[in-house]
Formats: C-alpha cells, sequence, structure tokens
C-alpha cells in the first residue's frame, strides 16, 4: 500500500488465498504495467481462487482470463509450499526479460542450498554461507568464489 511495488517487475505469490480489498486493487494496478505476477494453483484450487475477504474473486477470474493490461500473470499449475513450485520459479525467473540482466545472471549461479544471495543496488552481489562447510559458488561467467561457514562475501 506504501508504493513499494513500484521498484519491482516480478511479484511471486505463495500460499496465502485471501488478501484484503485495497491490497489487491493495488496489485492489480501493478500488475497493469509491464511486469509480472506468478501465482501458484492446484488443480482443485480453481474451485477456491484468491478473493479479498468478502470472497470476491472476481479479480482472480479477470487475471485468470488475461485481462492484466500491460502485464501478465503466470499461473503455476502447482501447490504453492512443494517443490515443484520452488522448481517451476528456479527455471522461469532467470528467463524473463523484465529482471535486469544481474538479476538473472545471479539466479543461474551454482552454489549450495544453504549458499544465500542478494544483489544490492550498487550492483554488488552479498553471498552468506549459512553452512558449517565452506562452500563453491560458481557464478554465471564460470567464476568460482569458495566462502568459509557462516561468512558473508561480496562480489
Amino acid at each position: 500500500m506504501d508504493g513499494a511495488l513500484a521498484r519491482y517487475k516480478v511479484l511471486v505469490f505463495l500460499a496465502e488465498r485471501t488478501t484484503e480489498t485495497p491490497v489487491l486493487e493495488a496489485i492489480d494496478r501493478w500488475v497493469r504495467q509491464d511486469v509480472i505476477a506468478i501465482y501458484p494453483v492446484r488443480q482443485a484450487s480453481f474451485a477456491v481462487p484468491r478473493t479479498n475477504v468478502e470472497g470476491d474473486a472476481s479479480l482472480w477470474h479477470r487475471w485468470h482470463s488475461g485481462d492484466t493490461g500491460k502485464g501478465k500473470v503466470q499461473f503455476c499449475e502447482s501447490h504453492p509450499v512443494h517443490g515443484p513450485y520452488t522448481r517451476y520459479l528456479a527455471q522461469v525467473l532467470p528467463t524473463l526479460e523484465v529482471l535486469s540482466p544481474a538479476t538473472r545472471g545471479a539466479m543461474r549461479m551454482q552454489k549450495p542450498e544453504d549458499t544465500y544471495w542478494s544483489l544490492l543496488t550498487t550492483g554488488k552481489l552479498a553471498l552468506l554461507n549459512d553452512g558449517d562447510a565452506p562452500a563453491t559458488v560458481r557464478l554465471d561467467g564460470g567464476k568460482r568464489i569458495r566462502i568459509e561457514p557462516y561468512a558473508i562475501r561480496m562480489e
């Protein structure tokens, strides 16, 4: 509601299906720009789509029919808290042209599961090894980086 979405090009929905009406309306205004929202659904969830707190699902139905303005809502036929959705996101996000090349490259890095990253507004890549052993990260361009356990490295 504070305009934070304006800084982003992709919104990934997770498990919650009910949202306050003003929040849904703000998301809809954002979606209608040149951005992408990714929404997980299960086959059975079409009977229980995203609604506002009053139970109105009309916005969800408009998105599902393609009424998204210049933006796009991609639906993944998966449950939002299971592995298939995570794998779908890992496959799709690095291909989205609305994201910067640096962001797409960071998403293609090879790293252990307990190594996390953030791309800073300065363009620097912050890496955190939250594991008990040293981590080796291979960046998109092929460069290999070793990070000691429980350490942060800037690239």
